[in-house]
């Protein structure tokens, strides 16, 4: 109300029995709203429907109202994709702009084990874009384009994260980067994971990470004795987080989350 915005009573109508925690947001059309947009909820509800709101007109999109019931969101119909947010979307590949191609090729080859997989420019008289992969199913997992002028580290990207399913590749991964000039490495464990950061020549912040059988709830971390053994780092892990909020087998938060997206 203090910000000229109201919900209705019909807020809670409809649904008798509380759908319980929702993983991701779920897209309700409201049909009172006018003009028409979507409410975006995420957290505990009993809601089926969507309250009407009155006075939206003098805010910015997106306005956001947090309250005990969870995060609402505000959303013009016309910017959603579909409303039952359906769409499902995998993760394939992420282009870099460089500065010094060579050394940046010789590093994610040469100590990450990509492979150039295609190259050639987009246009006439255009640079390269060099595209790389390890993986046969993917075109490229990343692109690089020699066009960067600036030498300051990614000011938009935090990092980029690679998964590996063998323990012993972060121990052999982590002996090759600390013989490299330039390049900083920390080992930190979120508890789901045992990870290295480190970072690329061009100071691109960098994750590779071996996964845990455990889940935790996040944000967390803590460094990690990158000399332990499988056995005792998986101990560690037990020790340090096994008391921390939503720890459990990986597999049954996976199934909590497949219940979720299902709905």
């Amino acid at each position: 109300p203090q910000q000229g915005f109201r919900l209705s009573e019909e807020i809670f109508d409809g649904c008798g029995q509380n759908v319980g925690l929702l993983d991701r947001p779920a897209f309700l059309l409201s049909r009172t709203c006018r003009p028409k947009v979507l409410l975006r909820l995420k957290g505990y509800c009993g809601v089926t429907r969507v309250a009407r709101q009155t006075e939206f007109g003098k805010f910015p999109w997106p306005v956001c109202i947090r309250g005990f019931i969870g995060d609402w969101g505000i959303i013009p119909s016309k910017n959603v994709i579909n409303e039952d947010n359906s769409m499902k979307l995998g993760w394939s590949h992420a282009v870099l702009y460089v500065q010094e191609e060579a050394s940046m090729l010789a590093f994610y080859t040469g100590v990450l084990g990509f492979q150039v997989v295609d190259r050639g420019p987009l246009d006439h008289g255009a640079p390269d874009i060099i595209f790389l992969s390890q993986d046969a199913d993917e075109h490229h997992q990343l692109a690089m384009v020699p066009v960067r002028r600036d030498s300051a580290p990614s000011n938009s990207v935090n990092h980029f994260a690679f998964r590996t399913d063998c323990f012993k590749d972060i121990q052999r991964l982590h002996e090759v980067l600390m013989d490299l000039d330039g390049i900083s490495v920390a080992p930190l464990s979120h508890g789901n994971t045992l990870s290295i950061y480190f970072n690329d020549p061009e100071g691109n912040g960098l994750e590779v990470f071996w996964d845990t059988p455990w889940h935790v709830s996040q944000p967390q971390g803590k460094r990690w004795d990158i000399s332990l053994d499988e056995g005792r780092a998986l101990l560690w892990v037990q020790e340090q987080f096994g008391h921390e909020p939503g720890f459990c087998p990986r597999e049954a938060y996976a199934q909590q989350r497949r219940l979720a997206l299902e709905r």
